[in-house]
């Protein structure tokens, strides 16, 4: 193989599950890494998040993937997951991770990345840093 880039075809995103079952396998596909700590989350308002990732410093990621939604229901959407990630706790956050380890039956490792980020969030200032992120075709 040579050194030269390659073109590669487009074509439709694939439905909104098969797109969160590829990010969930590989969250580096996004080019940021964050460690996923939950799928299809339900918030305190009866909504369900995609994906909820958590980046090295305790910064949490939303990960909204839309398909055949105008720009403002996913702004809409974006905003109203935004408010519900700055107001979760360290102990939320810790039992949504359990929640999706218990179901992904991962190993002890990853679970103590997670509460060393957990701890690097509680260290940070009152000023949340969390980002929500979304796909749409």
């Amino acid at each position: 193989m040579d050194d030269k880039p390659v073109r590669v075809a487009t074509r439709p995103m694939p439905l909104e599950t098969r797109l969160e079952e590829l990010i969930e396998a590989d969250p580096g596909i996004l080019g940021h890494p964050l460690l996923l700590i939950g799928r299809q989350v339900l918030t305190q308002h009866g909504k369900v998040v995609d994906l909820l990732g958590m980046d090295a410093e305790g910064g949490l990621h939303v990960l909204e993937l839309k398909r055949d939604r105008t720009p403002r229901e996913v702004v809409a959407q974006v905003l109203d997951y935004g408010s519900w990630v700055q107001e979760l706790t360290n102990d939320q956050i810790r039992d949504i991770y359990t929640s999706y380890a218990r179901g992904k039956r991962t190993g002890g490792g990853v679970g103590r990345g997670v509460r060393s980020a957990v701890r690097r969030h509680s260290a940070g200032s009152s000023q949340f840093d969390s980002r929500s992120h979304h796909c749409r075709e």
